[in-house]
């Protein structure tokens, strides 16, 4: 990521992490990231309320049940990358839903 804002720093970054520590906010501001993207499981309430209040949409992966959708989206995150097809999540959300990206 540091490599990446050095190369093109005009180029949208969104900071990826399995569990969102202490330190996520100096982490997200060293790359300048625009998102912070976490383990929906791994995600505490929060977290996700700090997360919120600076201000950062907060991303969910990978949400392939209809219930961590459901926690995911109590915490605030959007949960947009599945592991799931996009005909499956079509099947199981009304097509008003947010509905993730499908990830192959």
């Amino acid at each position: 990521m540091e490599t990446a804002y050095r190369v093109a720093p005009e180029l949208a970054r969104g900071l990826l992490l399995g569990r969102v520590g202490s330190d996520w906010r100096g982490l997200a501001e060293a790359v300048d990231a625009k998102t912070i993207n976490c383990d929906h499981a791994r995600l505490t309430e929060t977290r996700a309320k700090e997360i919120r209040a600076a201000g950062y949409p907060l991303l969910a992966y990978t949400v392939n049940h209809a219930r961590a959708r459901a926690g995911a989206v109590r915490l605030g995150a959007s949960p947009r990358f599945s592991a799931m097809r996009r005909t499956r999540w079509r099947a199981q959300y009304d097509e008003d839903a947010a509905r993730p990206v499908a990830v192959r």
